[in-house]
């Protein structure tokens, strides 16, 4: 019912938050936590090994 009473304010609201959280997005990607480039670079690296095993069960 509030939103149907105040579908500008409430539509404002909802753009204002979205841009917010798409700086905040930004932000993270340029400026990620330590832990969580870690767990990127980790990953990187079982995605490689497991690419590269793949690799020698299907050349064998």
């Amino acid at each position: 019912m509030y939103y149907l009473l105040n579908k500008e304010s409430v539509s404002r609201y909802i753009q204002d938050w979205l841009k917010w959280s798409h700086q905040q997005r930004k932000m993270q990607a340029a400026n990620p936590y330590p832990a969580a480039e870690r767990l990127r670079k980790l990953k990187a690296e079982r995605e490689r090994q497991t690419a590269i095993q793949g690799e020698e069960r299907n050349g064998a």
